[in-house]
Order: C-alpha cells, then sequence, then structure tokens
C-alpha cells in the first residue's frame, strides 16, 4: 500500500477568467478576469512580491541554472503580453457591439417614428429599413470582421506560445533542479 503523499500546489499564477451577466445593449457575455490572489507567506513590512527572484546566499554558478532563471523571467512577460491580448480582444468585441447596436436602436426608432407614427410597423414597412442598414454599415462590418480574425490569430499565437515557453520552461528548471 503506497502511503499518501500531500502536494502542496502553488497558487495559481494565471488569473481565472470568468464569464459575466449578459450586457443589456451589446447582447455579449463580458468575460471578467480576475487576479490571482497570493498568500503572504509572513508578516513583513515590506511587499514580498515586488522582487521577482528569490535571494540566494551563494551566485549562481551553473550557466543552466542562469538560463532557466532567465525563462522564468521571460515567462512573466509573455503571459502578461498573452492576458493583454486575450483582454484587448474581449474589449474590442464589446465596444464594436455595443455601438452597433446603439446605433441600430436609435436609426430603427427614427424610421419606425416616420414610417408608423401611430402603430406597430410591419415587416413589410421595416424591409426597406434593414435593407439600407445592411448596405450603408457593410464597409464598417467588413473591417470589424477583418480586425477581428486579424486579433483571434494573433490571441491565438500568444496563448500557444505561452503555453510552449510554460513545457519548455517546466523541463528546464526541472533539469537544472530548480
Amino acid at each position: 500500500m503506497r502511503a499518501a503523499v500531500a502536494v502542496r500546489r502553488a497558487p495559481r499564477l494565471w488569473p481565472q477568467a470568468y464569464v459575466g451577466p449578459p450586457d443589456p445593449v451589446s447582447n455579449l457575455r463580458p468575460v471578467v478576469y480576475s487576479e490571482p490572489q497570493a498568500r503572504p507567506t509572513a508578516l513583513h513590512p515590506y511587499s514580498l512580491e515586488e522582487f521577482t527572484a528569490p535571494a540566494r546566499a551563494e551566485p549562481a554558478s551553473n550557466a543552466l541554472v542562469r538560463y532557466a532563471d532567465h525563462l522564468l523571467g521571460q515567462l512573466e512577460a509573455v503571459k502578461m503580453h498573452a492576458r493583454l491580448q486575450s483582454m484587448w480582444l474581449d474589449q474590442f468585441n464589446q465596444r464594436f457591439w455595443f455601438d452597433n447596436n446603439v446605433r441600430f436602436t436609435r436609426a430603427l426608432e427614427e424610421y419606425t417614428a416616420q414610417v408608423a407614427p401611430q402603430g406597430d410597423a410591419t415587416l413589410e414597412l421595416l424591409a426597406p429599413f434593414y435593407r439600407e442598414w445592411h448596405f450603408v454599415n457593410a464597409a464598417r462590418l467588413r473591417h470589424y470582421n477583418r480586425t477581428l480574425w486579424v486579433a483571434t490569430y494573433k490571441t491565438i499565437g500568444a496563448q500557444l506560445r505561452l503555453a510552449l515557453l510554460q513545457g519548455y520552461t517546466r523541463v528546464v528548471v526541472w533539469i537544472a533542479g530548480r
């Protein structure tokens, strides 16, 4: 029978992403990014988190250990870039659809007030509005789609680079014995 070994996991370094309630105007569910909660290990009058590398009594003489430290520092920058890329893409989507839906609602209300001031506008009365709306906003929607595709691939690339660097860093740190 094998003895159970308690493994103490480090706090998550990558922030969690949660999906919020739908926005009433954009109809999108915004992504809410949380910051990782770092628990202090000891009471200290100064912030211990502002130092990225732990203090060591002896200098790192091994080239592999120095390289592992370099990779760990690089990993922080890549994590931040991937996180900011994802946040930018989410905000871009939110802003575009908020603005688009506000414009659409305003134009529809103006058109409905002109065509059917007393009652409900039928689909036959609204068909010219929809046709004109799509014609006028086609270039804007094409630009949005192009920007969305480029930003999505940039985000996927940043996440892929992060995943590969995390795996590579784990291997190097394991070999270096850190």
